[in-house]
């Protein structure tokens, strides 16, 4: 259980009561980078929500980028489960290097096979089926992951700060940026200057023009002027001063 996963639930005011009780079942379980791997069954059962309501709310809430999943597998093969973070904007940078990078190599699709969980019962169509393909998120966006890992734990930090200025975060928000960025040429200075300056956008980095306007030349001739006449006049003044 994360105490402080949880306060954070508490106070985020963009989650509808559904979703904050899955937000608050997932951080029972958590550590405080939260990160857990709860069953879909142990969800249900401390909301007490319906297992198709809970799985179309945390789809949605990984839509929003408030939520990242993985579907992994038992060592023994029997099953597939899958492991969570809890606010990954905030979280995946502070997450042990193992554990991050299982995540931030999954943007494939998940398996084309239902587990038995997923199968429907005999006699009827299940309801209750669980979805063949990831929700799309910036996670497996297809931009994000051709990112370096350096750029994404940039990106991430930016993105945490747009949700610190309450700015929005939706995966539209993310795709504009993401196509800025490398329309830009992809420069890691335009996402450091964001950060620095607390940008709400990304701005192309000009570079540096060695060759001065003619208004800029003309300035310097006039100051070089004065300042060898300057010059001049001091040294006048001690040849004057010696006699």
């Amino acid at each position: 259980m994360s105490i402080k996963v949880m306060e954070k639930v508490f106070r985020d005011e963009t989650l509808d009561p559904n979703k904050k009780l899955i937000m608050l079942a997932l951080a029972d379980n958590a550590n405080d980078e939260g990160y857990c791997y709860p069953s879909i069954n142990t969800i249900v059962l401390k909301t007490s929500l319906s297992k198709p309501t809970v799985i179309k709310h945390m789809k949605e809430l990984e839509g929003k980028s408030l939520l990242l999943s993985k579907k992994r597998s038992r060592k023994n093969g029997s099953s597939t489960t899958k492991i969570y973070i809890v606010y990954p904007l905030e979280n995946l940078q502070n997450l042990d290097e193992e554990i991050k990078e299982k995540f931030e190599q999954s943007k494939e699709a998940l398996p084309h096979h239902q587990s038995k969980e997923a199968l429907p019962p005999r006699g009827g169509q299940s309801k209750e089926a669980l979805p063949l393909e990831p929700s799309p998120s910036l996670f497996n966006h297809h931009l994000f992951s051709k990112l370096s890992k350096s750029e994404k734990d940039l990106y991430l930090e930016y993105s945490a700060l747009r949700k610190k200025m309450k700015l929005q975060t939706t995966l539209k928000i993310h795709d504009r940026l993401l196509q800025k960025y490398f329309d830009f040429g992809r420069n890691e200075e335009i996402i450091k200057r964001a950060i620095a300056s607390n940008w709400k956008d990304f701005y192309q980095v000009k570079q540096q023009n060695n060759q001065l306007s003619k208004r800029e030349q003309s300035d310097k001739f006039i100051d070089d002027y004065f300042a060898n006449m300057q010059n001049q006049d001091v040294q006048d003044c001690e040849v004057i001063y010696e006699c």
